[in-house]
């Protein structure tokens, strides 16, 4: 019966939910294309919540205008006061979340879990 339970979250997790998500106004679209975004846990996907202290991931199909053997990864909250960084993923490398090297107008995923610092706000965000 463990068996089942894991197998279910494994599968929970894999699929996520399928976010609305908005293209940041100062982002290329010379350097690549985002095409789906999947957030666990995300019950209203127009309007997704991360709370404090729980884990989450994202995940997004993107396809690169270039290739390259490495890449850097970060993560951030774009508020009004600027965009803040996840102290966990600030310049990480990126091929341990996606495959590498990556070739240019190749579409692939990248994967990430976080537990979110029981002292952040939990807080609502629109992708």
């Amino acid at each position: 019966m463990k068996f089942l339970y894991v197998l279910l979250a494994i599968i929970g997790a894999a699929l996520g939910e399928i976010a609305k998500f908005q293209k940041c106004p100062e982002s290329p679209d010379s350097v690549c294309t985002v095409s789906e975004v999947r957030l666990t846990p995300c019950p209203n996907p127009k309007r997704c919540k991360m709370t404090a202290g729980t884990q989450s991931s994202i995940s997004f199909d993107y396809t690169p205008k270039f290739s390259t053997e490495k890449l850097l990864a970060g993560l951030f909250w774009a508020s009004d006061r600027g965009d803040i960084p996840f102290p966990d993923l600030t310049e990480a490398d990126g091929c341990q979340l996606t495959k590498c090297p990556v070739e240019a107008d190749k579409q692939q995923t990248l994967d990430y879990s976080i537990r979110l610092n029981k002292k952040l706000p939990s807080v609502s965000f629109i992708l």
